[in-house]
């Protein structure tokens, strides 16, 4: 079977879902096996409408033969809409959606790389903020009986040396963080293997705990030893980004 050839993946029963993953990681094909999925349980029939974001250079032999290879794959019955050149129609795509249709949007680094690039400035991580948020807005109002996003995770490996890098990691992490607050599931994707992540408990600190130097008969409450240098040597979790043409390009994964 074919890497590309979408697979079964179990999943939460949520109409919200975020799919993150790195480059090649397969977290486009989990995407879909997921938009399949609802189309082939949901009662009734569920139209299946896929947001291609892309940005791609259309003389990069390489690149035109991975969204050929996308394409090839999705099911005849899915209509595409190809919102590269404006970035914008996605929010009114969400707010279009009908409760007898599943989205899925691949993927949200071409999105932001579109704005960015509309911009015409990489300098400054929080200009799309106001974007973000009606992003997050719409995503939350959406109507759709599914609606799965696909977005490249990024922060797992070192700073990116550029600025265009280090303004689309700190972007792409911030629009990350904001759409796992109005997704019902979020799944990350490692070598094909998808890992279906909870949302951690808060816990209380607490007052301090009382503790007694037993032979001196001291009270010790509070920290104690707190000798020696904490390593903090490199810069770390975030990813590297290539930037070309200025900016940085997320490839369909």
């Amino acid at each position: 079977m074919s890497l590309d050839s979408p697979q079964p993946v179990p999943a939460p029963q949520a109409p919200r879902v975020l799919v993150l993953g790195g480059t090649r990681s397969g977290k486009s094909s989990v995407a879909e096996a997921l938009v399949a999925s609802a189309a082939a349980t949901v009662p009734g029939a569920l139209t299946v409408r896929y947001v291609a974001t892309g940005t791609g250079d259309v003389a990069d032999a390489a690149w035109t033969d991975r969204v050929a290879a996308h394409r090839a794959r999705r099911p005849g019955s899915w209509t595409t809409e190809e919102i590269a050149a404006e970035p914008d129609r996605l929010g009114e795509l969400l707010a279009a959606a009908r409760p007898d249709e599943a989205l899925l949007v691949d993927d949200l680094g071409g999105w932001l790389t579109a704005l960015f690039q509309a911009a015409g400035r990489w300098d400054d991580p929080a200009l799309l903020d106001a974007r973000i948020d009606a992003l997050v807005s719409a995503v939350a109002a959406s109507a759709a009986a599914r609606l799965v996003l696909v977005s490249p995770e990024v922060g797992l490996a070192v700073v990116p040396a550029t600025e265009a890098g280090r303004t689309f990691t700190d972007a792409q992490g911030t629009l990350n963080r904001r759409l796992a607050e109005v997704c019902g599931a979020v799944g990350l994707v490692v070598a094909g293997r998808t890992v279906w992540l909870a949302d951690a408990v808060p816990v209380s600190p607490g007052p301090p705990a009382e503790t007694t130097d037993l032979a001196a008969g001291a009270d010790t409450t509070g920290p104690t030893d707190t000798t020696g240098p904490t390593d903090t040597a490199g810069p770390t979790d975030t990813a590297s980004v290539a930037a070309p043409a200025g900016g940085a390009a997320e490839v369909p994964g």
